[in-house]
């Protein structure tokens, strides 16, 4: 990965040479540099992305997904939010948890920031019995507008950003793995991820096998199988 990002830093470099030796661009010649700037960014970014979802998941530990979800929430972004939760515990990777919750949320804001519009969730978070098990239920609704048709799917299969599907039209192009980095999370902590369409948003919904009570101990090692 480093002798790739060494080559793309390579030629953003040559073209600021060239920007910079030659006093007076024509508009093609300009046009061109400014693409090349572009494209190494957004290899940059990609490469970063590829990075994270390539990162292994550490160790477990007993982790509070209201709690968790709760910083993510406040850590910033311009959005607003309404929740209706309970505490739930769950063994895993608190980094790889929160670095998912973190990708649901940075990607409706994206995607609310591409229609020129702001962005509402609603977080619920609850324990929920199936086929004898009990999970952890973390669901995150927004109102950036919805996907197209199939999208969500795509998405669901690996590498593919919800920002190519909004307007193909325009040239835009993936920036980043987002939620494909979630499913891979949620799936190695024995849980699954579902993405649906709701009226003008989305609907995330991560299943996490959950803790049957708050004093349940942990073998981390075991949990991480391993």
């Amino acid at each position: 990965m480093h002798s790739v990002t060494s080559q793309v830093d390579l030629a953003r470099g040559s073209a600021s040479t060239l920007r910079e030796q030659i006093p007076s661009l024509s508009q093609e010649q300009q046009r061109c540099l400014d693409t090349i700037r572009d494209s190494h960014e957004r290899a940059l970014e990609a490469m970063k992305c590829v990075s994270h979802y390539a990162r292994p998941l550490g160790r477990f530990q007993k982790v509070n997904l209201q709690t968790l979800t709760k910083a993510v929430l406040v850590e910033g972004l311009p959005i607003k939010y309404e929740c209706e939760w309970q505490e739930v515990f769950v063994s895993g990777s608190e980094v790889r948890l929160k670095e998912a919750v973190r990708n649901v949320v940075i990607n409706a804001k994206q995607a609310a920031d591409k229609r020129d519009r702001s962005v509402n969730l609603r977080v619920t978070l609850q324990k929920v019995t199936q086929e004898g098990r009990v999970f952890a239920r973390l669901e995150i609704i927004d109102d950036a507008g919805g996907m197209p048709g199939g999208l969500a799917e795509k998405i669901s299969k690996g590498y593919y950003s919800t920002l190519k599907g909004y307007d193909s039209t325009q040239g835009d192009s993936d920036r980043g793995l987002g939620l494909p980095i979630v499913k891979k999370v949620v799936a190695g902590h024995g849980g699954r991820l579902e993405i649906r369409a709701v009226p003008n948003g989305t609907s995330i919904i991560m299943y996490l096998p959950a803790l049957a009570s708050v004093g349940e101990s942990l073998d981390a090692d075991a949990a991480a199988g391993r």
